[in-house]
């Protein structure tokens, strides 16, 4: 502690809001050094280590702000103590220690928040001496080191220091007296100006959020001509600081995916009265910029150069009153250092000016430019719990790039600003696939046939109890494009299929593909206006159907051919003409979501496919009897994943019936019944399958794709990968085995020889860590929209970065990406309205239009949340001056969309929330939960929950994030989607040993959940839990049904389990000489 006289006098002063905010951040964690600045100067030959002492004595007198001390008051507030006595009573506390200097040692936390705040150590070595100073930013700025050294020098010299005339106390003072001024709330004013309506600050996407929070480093040379430097700011009236911040804020932005930074940084320029003294006197505020691709870069430095200058004039609003009164969370600092001496004069000599880098950050990202011997470097410093050494090393690159693109485009636009630096771009190249040589047939038909020829009596497919051999799918498919030929249908015709989950899946499609036609897959869940849309839209030659479905399509005036039909259809004889399929040909239509409300028709050609037949079997090493399960439904566009790559190599396709497909156990036993090694799932679907207890032993791959994968360990004994792909370019275009957990599940690296471009708003190729659009390219990219030759023209273009055969053409996927430095994508979002939920694309604005049909709807608006496990729902708010029916609402919609395209939760608000801009401010949107489609029922006012009610409560909150379970509502308007009804199946399973199907479980509310439960008690009893929580199995614990006798028991201890009303407790004494072995085993045996 420093030396004091014992009856010295603190006096307390205030603190500045400056000191305010870094006390308060500074105490949260005592333990860090986050807020330390450490030195350590080699000292000159000959030093007299007793005249530097005292040396520092007088330093310390002179500025008595170094021995402050900071105190909580009891009233919240928090003072500054100083020492109020005659300076020759101070003595400073200083170390000496023998040996090396150890950074590790002497860099420590100042741990008591009440005490000295420095630490000083001179260090005796053989060769050499050292001073280590160690200051607290409470005390201490970067200015404060040069007073410091320069004062040091002084005293060292025999020259006398004055003390400080205005010291931090007395300037605290000053600004807490002004902040009662006009000039405060004329501040303010301007702050309101430039931050209301900010939606959030700026920082890069996060790459984990695991591990010690410490700090690294990565610096570059800029390369940099100083004096052109100082000739531009000269030129545009700037400092040379506002150049560099507004680098910074380029490269944040663009790693941010924003057109817009919101960032802190410093103003360490300091009053006249307090030039001289040590202190914490910088400034540090909030710097917006927005960047407009067609605003002059020179118009908008000025214009940052401007808001950089009033910040100055507004200084008494300080950061913390930003932060509070905007709301703001700001995670990133840039600093201009300015000159950085390597070497300064020091005690009659020349030395090394050694800051020691912090490992503790205080911000997540700083970046610092700094010149160093005339030359610019800039350095950042980030959180490694946060970002790996790959997204800082991009950082840097990247900031030199745009300082030079500054400096040689001041007269162009942002969007003339290019990125990527020719390393960078070398990178991305060597991400591109490889060429390889197409070899074999480029068609599904003839590989098929192959198969057939050399295997007909190999198992084809598979559904139910039901296996049909190649041989016998090769028949029947034959005598379907015997018939169709026979009708005049053939290449450029479509064929329309409409059926169930059944063989015809395969039959079907493999008998319209050999007439040389399309084939169009139809899933009957679909409304009948959009199914016909979907029918007249192709101009289907013929619907093959299932005959109870064909009144779905009632406006369809073409040609029938009836499943029941099929078998009765003549052998084929050969006699008909059997084209050759080529490549281009076209292979089938799927339909999408479209922005115009109106569905998109994908034409993908044989080509596509067989190109994706080939990469599939060889990366999960399918052939012949190799099982793939048919999970996906009829209509999506997995479904030609789930067929044809076992098609064409000799294995079998496994369908997956309908009743069982969100039966999990019955799954499980169907895979393992029919051996089956590769499966695709849905994502939420696959991602509880992967982890249940049911997954079968025989499934070697599985699968997940159609929207963002929920973080999960890598699932024991699996090969279970994250893929992903637009329709547009054939089912899947990246793979990534989850081999650990991730904060974001990458999608992985190029499949199926798919080039993958992430790209700017004007086209140009980003770096590695910076969002872009993802572009495709290769033989994976489809024909294009059918009859859309605008939406073509904008979804589809000429590859501007090849023109090796098979690449000519680009897909615009619209998906917000990152390529990481290792290769592989990471999937951050949407640039539209398009979401995804259970693997459908959803135009958003699609839903809303239909909402905005309904009778008395003013304003509504759709958004997307992520419910965490229970996967994406759709919410919709809807404004009305009467009560709106939510219920009626959904069947509207229903009568017009899809079921997935009917909100999960629908609220009723009293208007829209909009921000600044007048576009909808979705932060103000309430997040789902049941209260908000409750239909008023007041049940929950009436009484109070009984115990099995509680515990089903929180069961339900915890699957649909929501803490509000409505009792008469059905559980799947309140959030619970067909994943939550899975999870909660398995919860009524591990907890009350009760099997309730997601099928028995839709439609229902919690009373009749409650009712379910106590049904199925009363029917077969609950199994009880094994020693290792596993379900007993029946051959040693028996069901049975209750007594009415014991059921009515039952339910009174429900009411009150922690009553022992009902417990019989009796007490058996025994001679001394009883055998306690003996006696234990009578007792089990009696048990």
């Amino acid at each position: 502690m420093t030396r004091v006289a014992k009856d010295t006098n603190w006096v307390a002063m205030s603190v500045s809001m400056t000191e305010l905010g870094v006390y308060l951040d500074w105490i949260k964690d005592l333990s860090s050094t986050a807020y330390d600045i450490p030195y350590l100067f080699a000292l000159p030959s000959g030093t007299d280590l007793n005249k530097l002492t005292d040396s520092l004595n007088k330093v310390f007198r002179a500025h008595r702000n170094l021995l402050s001390h900071f105190r909580a008051n009891a009233d919240g507030t928090i003072s500054r103590l100083v020492p109020n006595c005659d300076s020759s009573e101070i003595a400073v506390d200083i170390s000496y220690d023998d040996g090396e200097p150890d950074l590790n040692r002497l860099v420590k936390p100042f741990s008591d928040s009440e005490g000295d705040l420095y630490r000083i150590h001179i260090i005796r070595s053989a060769a050499k001496s050292y001073l280590f100073i160690q200051m607290h930013h409470l005390v201490f700025d970067g200015a404060s080191a040069m007073v410091f050294i320069r004062d040091l020098n002084r005293a060292y010299a025999g020259g006398s220091l004055e003390e400080e005339s205005v010291t931090a106390g007395m300037f605290a003072e000053k600004e807490s007296e002004s902040r009662k001024s006009e000039a405060f709330f004329a501040a303010q004013r301007w702050y309101d100006d430039l931050l209301s309506g900010v939606d959030s600050s700026s920082e890069p996407y996060h790459d984990k959020e695991c591990g010690e929070r410490r700090a690294a480093y990565e610096s570059i040379s800029l390369d940099m001509d100083s004096n052109r430097l100082r000739d531009v700011a000269r030129k545009l009236g700037i400092k040379t600081s506002t150049f560099f911040t507004c680098v910074f804020g380029y490269v944040l932005s663009r790693f941010s995916g924003s057109k817009e930074a919101l960032f802190a940084s410093i103003c360490a320029g300091r009053f006249p009265e307090v030039a001289n003294d040590i202190g914490l006197f910088v400034k540090t505020f909030p710097v917006l910029e927005r960047f407009d691709g067609n605003e002059r870069i020179s118009d908008h430095i000025r214009k940052t150069d401007e808001q950089i200058a009033c910040h100055r004039k507004n200084g008494l609003f300080s950061f913390a009153d930003a932060c509070s009164k905007y709301n703001l969370s700001i995670p990133a600092m840039f600093a201009y250092q300015g000159e950085n001496e390597s070497e300064v004069d020091f005690l009659g000599g020349k030395t090394a000016l050694k800051y020691i880098l912090p490992d503790n950050p205080r911000n997540d990202l700083l970046g610092e430019a700094l010149s160093c011997n005339g030359e610019y470097v800039f350095r950042l410093s980030y959180r490694t719990d946060l970002y790996e050494k790959g997204t800082a090393e991009s950082f840097t690159q990247c900031y030199r790039k745009i300082a030079h693109e500054f400096m040689s485009k001041l007269d162009g636009g942002f969007s003339d600003v290019d990125m990527a630096s020719e390393s960078q771009r070398r990178l991305l190249d060597a991400f591109l696939p490889k060429s390889e040589a197409q070899s074999g047939p480029n068609d599904i038909i003839t590989l098929f046939r192959q198969q057939a020829q050399k295997h007909p009596d190999a198992v084809a497919l598979i559904i139910g109890d039901v296996k049909r051999t190649y041989a016998e799918v090769d028949c029947l498919s034959d005598r379907i494009a015997g018939y169709l030929i026979g009708k005049g249908i053939g290449r450029g015709s479509t064929v329309s299929i409409l059926i169930h989950r059944n063989e015809y899946m395969v039959i079907a499609s493999l008998g319209a593909l050999k007439s040389g036609a399309g084939y169009q897959p139809l899933d009957p869940s679909y409304p009948p206006e959009r199914l016909l849309f979907m029918v007249q839209d192709a101009k289907a030659s013929m619907v093959i159907a299932d005959e109870d479905l064909t009144p779905l399509i009632s406006g369809y005036k073409g040609q029938f051919l009836l499943t029941k039909d099929i078998p009765s259809l003549p052998p084929s004889d050969k006699s008909f003409s059997i084209p050759a399929i080529c490549g281009d040909d076209v292979f089938t239509l799927l339909y999408t979501s479209g922005s115009t409300g109106v569905p998109k028709g994908v034409v993908l050609e044989h080509g596509n496919l067989a190109n994706f037949c080939r990469h599939y079997q060889k990366e999960f090493g399918m052939g012949v009897g190799t099982v793939n399960a048919a999970y996906a439904s009829y209509g999506f566009d997995a479904n030609m994943m789930d067929m044809y790559p076992a098609l064409t190599c000799g294995g079998t396709v496994c369908v997956v019936p309908e009743e069982i497909r969100l039966d999990f156990q019955a799954m499980g036993e169907y895979y393992e019944k029919n051996n089956v090694a590769v499966s695709f799932l849905t994502t939420q679907v696959g991602r509880q399958f992967a982890t249940s207890p049911f997954r079968p032993s025989c499934l070697k791959h599985l699968m997940v794709g159609g929207e963002k994968l929920v973080p999960l360990a890598p699932p024991e004994g699996l090969d279970f990968r994250n893929i992903y792909g637009p329709t547009e370019c054939t089912i899947f275009v990246t793979c990534k085995a989850v081999d650990k957990e991730y904060l974001r599940i990458p999608i992985g690296k190029s499949f199926a020889g798919a080039a993958l471009y992430v790209v700017d708003e004007c086209g140009r190729r980003v770096p590695p860590c910076v969002p872009g659009e993802l572009w495709i390219a290769g033989r994976c990219v489809g024909r294009g929209y059918l009859n859309r030759p605008e939406q073509n023209e904008k979804s589809f273009a000429k590859n501007p970065f090849s023109k090796e055969a098979g690449y000519e053409r680009v897909y615009r996927t619209g998906d917000v990406v990152r390529i990481l430095p290792n290769g592989e994508i990471d999937f951050l979002g949407r640039n539209d309205g398009q979401v995804k939920v259970r693997g459908f694309r959803i135009e958003l604005s699609e839903v809303e239009g239909v909402i905005r049909e309904y009778p008395g709807i003013k304003d509504a608006c759709v958004h997307a949340w992520d419910m965490g496990e229970a996967g994406k729902m759709i919410a919709a708010y809807v404004v009305s001056d009467d009560k709106v029916d939510a219920k009626a609402i959904r069947s509207f919609i229903l009568e017009r969309k899809p079921p997935y395209m009917v909100p999960a939760s629908i609220a009723q608000l009293d208007s829209i929330p909009l921000n600044q801009n007048g576009k909808v401010n979705r932060r103000m949107l309430p997040k789902p939960s049941s209260a908000s489609v409750s239909q008023g029922s007041d049940i929950a006012a009436k009484r109070e929950d009984n115990v099995l009610e509680a515990e089903l409560k929180r069961a339900i909150s915890e699957i649909t994030g929501s803490g509000d379970v409505p009792y008469d509502v059905p559980l799947e308007y309140a959030g619970l989607t067909s994943i939550g009804m899975i999870r909660l199946s398995a919860f009524l399973y591990n907890k009350f040993g009760i099997s309730l199907g997601s099928k028995e479980l839709k439609g229902k509310g919690l009373l009749e959940l409650e009712n379910e439960v106590l049904k199925a008690w009363m029917e077969c009893g609950v199994q009880p839990l094994a020693a290792d929580g596993a379900r007993a199995k029946a051959d040693v614990f028996e069901p049975y049904p209750l007594s009415a006798a014991q059921l009515g028991i039952y339910m009174e201890c429900m009411k009150e389990p922690e009553s022992t009303s009902y417990n019989i407790p009796v007490v058996l004494e025994f001679v001394k000489e009883t055998d306690a072995e003996k006696l234990a085993q009578a007792v089990a045996a009696v048990i």
